[in-house]
């Protein structure tokens, strides 16, 4: 039996407790669970274990009157009917567990501490159904969703065939002269090379999958299982040890920004996010991306704001080298592992056209600079609010319970913003 480590629990024993029956109780607060194994063709006769069962009922009741009691296990051919008439126990699993039969059973005093009881089938390899009760249905979903999600094989053939097509590649050529022109210019570009090179696929991922099965950790993983049924099972191996390998960098890259020390408890909230023990924040009805927006739009807009009159300064000469092609080519280069951005251009493709890319964003920056110009594509931003409260309520115009004392702002994460835009935040802008 397994308790949530977060609840205070001990092993309680009947005291006339018999070894030969395969029951053990836990005990937690006002609750009382026991699990129990009664094999298909046991040692005693059946009807001595609904009699022992009935001593640590009656125990249970002298000593906790109010407890709630709930016994669950594999029963085999235990007679119900037997169990209900001597313990006052109620049944609450309809459904056949394994084949037509009700092997597998819950049996509890108070027939309304479960608001549902499903039926599913288990994760490990049985051949009888999960049975899984719970309350406050709204926490638990045990519908397995399938989504179709992209990704892109990357291999070492890959980019020797890029690298020797953009050998001979001139983005300078044709460079606009505006800042938006020269960024949708260079963007269609690459876009165009990342499709060629690396196309894009699809493959099938659910929501119960761990979330370091990636899409691409997938694809291998359906490689891998077609190798072994063909009976490759030394590239079968390979490919299995190139799965634990993607495994672990996802699971270092999700923890190393984490101190053991200082933040041991976002440490441990990460950690149980990984290994599956971490349920996503509920979304409370009616909070939407218009609603939040339309909040905050609302108390952050001054409508006392003038607008100050145009200050006449002559534009430089967007020649100016603010920034140099070598200096751009050791930005690009040392990037750093991240999620790719809205821009849709991943760290590695980058990383990797460095010595292509580097004259090109290098005159880039320097025209976004020197005319003081922000292209659009650098404007946006996803932001995901976590509420701080389980059930957070409604925005509304005297404030919102998303912040610190029901009136401050959420907590916003912003998505990673495009990769593309991490040179031009480490060039050093003097005045002049």
């Amino acid at each position: 039996m397994y308790v949530r480590s977060t609840l205070q629990f001990d092993v309680w024993k009947y005291s006339s407790d018999d070894p030969t029956y395969e029951l053990l109780w836990v005990r937690s607060r006002g609750l009382f669970i026991a699990a129990l194994y009664h094999p298909p063709r046991p040692q005693y006769q059946s009807q001595s274990l609904v009699n022992y069962v009935d001593g640590c009922m009656q125990e249970i009741q002298h000593d906790f009157p109010t407890a709630v009691v709930v016994i669950a296990g594999d029963f085999n051919k235990l007679s119900e009917s037997s169990i209900v008439a001597v313990t006052g126990l109620t049944p609450i699993v309809r459904q056949p567990t394994r084949g037509a039969n009700v092997l597998d059973q819950i049996y509890v005093s108070d027939p309304w501490v479960f608001d549902a009881v499903r039926v599913v089938k288990s994760v490990v390899k049985s051949d009888h159904l999960a049975v899984v009760a719970y309350t406050e249905r709204d926490n638990i979903s045990l519908i397995n969703q399938s989504t179709r999600a992209h990704y892109r094989r990357v291999t070492p053939g890959q980019h020797a065939a890029f690298l020797q097509h953009v050998r001979g590649l001139d983005f300078t050529s044709s460079f606009p002269d505006t800042v938006q022109a020269a960024l949708n210019h260079f963007y269609n570009v690459a876009y165009g090379l990342l499709d060629q090179f690396y196309p894009e696929r699809t493959i099938t991922v659910r929501s119960r999958d761990p979330e370091y099965i990636t899409p691409y950790v997938k694809s291998l993983l359906r490689k891998k299982n077609s190798l072994m049924r063909a009976g490759r099972v030394e590239k079968a191996g390979a490919i299995a040890r190139r799965v634990g390998k993607e495994i672990t960098k996802h699971n270092r890259t999700q923890l190393q920004k984490y101190n053991g020390r200082a933040d041991a408890k976002d440490m441990w909230a990460a950690v149980r996010q990984l290994t599956g023990r971490h349920q996503a924040p509920l979304i409370p009805n009616g909070i939407d991306a218009d609603c939040l927006n339309r909040h905050y739009a609302n108390i952050s807009t001054d409508k006392e704001y003038v607008q100050p009159p145009v200050k006449s300064t002559a534009v430089p000469d967007w020649t100016y080298s603010w920034i140099s092609e070598y200096r751009m080519f050791r930005v690009l280069d040392s990037l750093k592992p991240t999620a790719t951005g809205l821009d849709g251009l991943p760290v590695w493709f980058l990383r990797l056209g460095a010595p292509v890319f580097s004259k090109t964003l290098a005159d880039f920056v320097n025209l976004s600079l020197s005319t003081s110009t922000v292209p659009a594509q650098w404007k946006k931003a996803r932001i995901c609010p976590v509420p701080k409260t389980v059930r957070p309520a409604l925005p509304s115009r005297g404030g919102s319970t998303l912040g610190p004392g029901g009136t401050g702002p959420p907590k916003c994460w912003p998505a990673p913003p495009p990769n593309i835009l991490v040179p031009t935040a480490k060039i050093r802008i003097v005045k002049i």
